[in-house]
């Protein structure tokens, strides 16, 4: 069973769902704030591409029925995929503040926004249901734009339980190492929004993503743009006591950009090993190219982040492909 990155709104205790939270804390790096977006290292990243991501990022709260009736909800993370394009948005609904900036560094309010149909997607595990007492119950998504919106998603997959059949291989036993399964398939996508007003349909909130034929590789770059409402803590990072951890992924309520490279690819192609810094709500996030790769625009999603590598010894973080 894969560890989640599903955290408990209320602390203490800072439960998780499922086994301990695995996220894994890479390299300590101290990133710097890039106009209104924070970057844990700006060097790996351009300014007009914090600039297009920096509103894809979205924190959700995913709430279960306890079985002594209460309500609980967890963080996670989930990103939007960008289909067809509906008809062009009325004069009436207002774009976000522009990512685009002046001369002088000032953001600049967008022209008219494009709308495109929309798919919500997450990491599996944070809308299963738990095997013992808690049941999925609903999903709401909390925007990066200024300021923060807040709307209900549905996820179609919602309440699963999962079982052995579920479970994924992602890489089989060979002589130097033994083999590793995830509790599932550890990506899912919601219900699509097609509604032209809805505020989600927007152009600058949604990824395009890579096509079918693009192959994964070893050392290829990669982001990761997070969204969070909540305070973290060394724990939630298998990081050292005493870790300055504002310092390594940055402040809440601001987009956080984390970057690395994808250092093993697991046999099928489906999912992958990457050195992105993540913590305890970073599942669902959605990982991008840093780089053009094969035709595939600097930008382009590529994955859904998962969770950490389940063997301790091993410095590693876990993506789904997308």
């Amino acid at each position: 069973m894969p560890p989640s990155a599903k955290k408990k709104a209320k602390p203490p205790p800072r439960a998780t769902k499922g086994k301990q939270c695995h996220e894994k804390l890479i390299s300590v790096v101290k990133g710097a704030q890039v106009g209104t977006t924070w970057v844990d290292n700006p060097a790996n990243i351009s300014e007009p591409l914090i600039d297009e991501v920096t509103y894809k990022a979205n924190c959700i709260k995913c709430f279960y029925n306890k079985s002594d009736g209460s309500i609980e909800f967890y963080y996670a993370q989930a990103g939007l995929l960008r289909g067809e394009r509906l008809i062009a948005s009325p004069p009436s609904q207002q774009p976000p503040t522009s990512v685009r900036r002046s001369n002088d560094g000032r953001r600049q309010p967008f022209s008219q926004s494009s709308r495109w149909e929309v798919t919500p997607v997450t990491a599996l595990h944070n809308i299963t249901n738990d095997s013992s007492c808690e049941r999925y119950r609903s999903s709401k998504i909390y925007t990066s734009t200024r300021p923060s919106k807040t709307f209900p998603i549905e996820f179609g997959e919602g309440g699963k339980t999962l079982g052995g059949d579920d479970t994924f291989t992602l890489y089989d036993a060979t002589e130097e190492e033994e083999a590793i399964t995830w509790e599932s398939h550890d990506k899912t996508a919601g219900v699509i929004i097609k509604e032209a007003t809805h505020f989600l349909t927007k152009k600058q909130l949604s990824y395009e993503t890579v096509s079918d034929s693009f192959t994964l590789e070893v050392g290829q770059k990669v982001g990761m743009a997070v969204y969070r409402t909540f305070d973290i803590e060394p724990e939630d990072a298998v990081a050292p006591e005493g870790t300055a951890m504002e310092e390594i992924y940055g402040p809440k309520f601001i987009t956080c950009i984390y970057t690395g490279k994808i250092t093993k690819v697991h046999a099928r192609g489906l999912s992958f090993e990457h050195s992105i810094n993540t913590f305890c709500g970073c599942s669902g996030a959605v990982i991008f190219l840093l780089e053009d790769y094969q035709g595939a625009r600097v930008g382009k999603a590529l994955a859904v982040h998962v969770g950490g590598h389940p063997n301790d010894s091993t410095r590693a973080n876990v993506a789904f492909r997308i």
